[in-house]
């Protein structure tokens, strides 16, 4: 009775086991293909070595070979020179345990071919000791070049319609004032 109990006890633990395991990969594969769906790349940060581990789709929004190591030295000269200030100082203040430990950030990537991409960063700084320090930095990277064009001509598009209505206004006005001085000179004439 006993060797009965443990062996299907051994073999109840080894079907959840199994169990758990497929939920386990359901739960990834759902997770790749959603990343892929939204053109997104994750990463994690280690601080204090400044090693990267970006996954694939991370690399390729970066324009580099799957393979390629990235970490905070490299990605760096591979902002636009006006992003890099800002993207330095955006991660020291998420890795100042005071804070909130979150990093949200737009920034353009120069890439091998000369082009500019837009990516959105969202990440969360992991912290951990006494006192608290920051250790790791876990998030997401988008592309969001499409939406930044679109930001640029709808604001391109706004000024000029601000100027074609500044001119009419000013030509509308312009030829109010002329007939008000001609009508003045006319009743001046009369006078």
């Amino acid at each position: 009775v006993a060797l009965m109990v443990e062996t299907t006890t051994r073999g109840w633990n080894r079907l959840e086991r199994a169990r758990a395991e497929a939920r386990l990969r359901d739960t990834e594969t759902r997770l790749q293909q959603a990343l892929d769906a939204s053109s997104m790349g994750t990463f994690l940060w280690h601080v204090e070595q400044d090693r990267g581990e970006p996954d694939a789709r991370l690399l390729r929004l970066f324009g580099l070979p799957p393979g390629t190591s990235l970490n905070l030295v490299d990605a760096i000269p591979r902002l636009h020179p006006d992003d890099r200030g800002p993207h330095l100082e955006a991660l020291n203040a998420a890795a100042n345990p005071a804070g909130s430990g979150t990093l949200r950030e737009d920034v353009r990537v120069l890439l091998p071919d000369g082009s500019i991409r837009w990516l959105a960063v969202t990440a969360r700084m992991v912290f951990e000791g006494e006192p608290r320090r920051a250790v790791r930095l876990v998030g997401v990277v988008a592309d969001i070049s499409d939406r930044k064009r679109l930001e640029q001509e709808m604001l391109e598009i706004s000024e000029q319609e601000q100027q074609r209505i500044g001119q009419d206004i000013h030509d509308d006005l312009c030829q109010q004032l002329a007939a008000i001085g001609c009508a003045a000179r006319s009743l001046a004439d009369d006078l």
